[in-house]
């Protein structure tokens, strides 16, 4: 069992936190919530791969939209690349590319942050994970099991708990 106001795991004959000292009544949290410290490894290591693969896409597309775009822009009647609307298809295309580069970036970050148990890697880890529900389906699904490992309440203590500890 875990105190429900500080984090600290509690043994199974305590009446009181012994980091705290909170009475343990009915609001602890049952020893099964351990569910961050199984989870966490194998999260980091999804978002790790999971952004990579997500970078190598990135490269993929630049390469080809560099070589693809100017002739694909001349061959339907928006007209050449150095033209208003082919600047702004051509610029739509970088920005795309740029901020999928710079989520792939965050994600690495957020595998890092989590596989080292760093303080704001919890954090990091739930907003990227919403902004990951976007890209569906792999992205959904990966923030949608970051959310349900990082977000309850129960799931704060215990990442607490092994920040400090690590």
């Amino acid at each position: 069992m875990f105190c429900d106001q500080c984090g600290q795991q509690l043994a199974p004959s305590a009446r009181f936190c012994s980091s705290c000292g909170k009475a343990i009544g009915v609001a602890v949290v049952p020893a099964a919530e351990g569910k961050v410290d199984r989870n966490l490894r194998v999260l980091g290591v999804l978002w790790l791969v999971y952004s990579v693969l997500r970078g190598l896409g990135v490269i993929w597309f630049l390469a080809v939209g560099r070589v693809m775009l100017p002739f694909i822009l001349s061959r339907i009647p928006f007209g050449p690349p150095e033209l208003p609307l082919g600047r702004l298809i051509t610029g739509m295309f970088f920005f795309g590319t740029t901020l999928a580069a710079f989520l792939a970036l965050l994600g690495v970050i957020t595998a890092w942050g989590l596989l080292q148990r760093e303080s704001w890697g919890r954090m990091l880890a739930l907003i990227v994970g919403v902004v990951a529900l976007l890209s569906i389906p792999f992205g959904t699904a990966l923030g949608v099991y970051t959310l349900w490992v990082l977000l309850p309440a129960s799931s704060e203590a215990e990442y607490r708990r092994l920040a400090r500890a690590a």
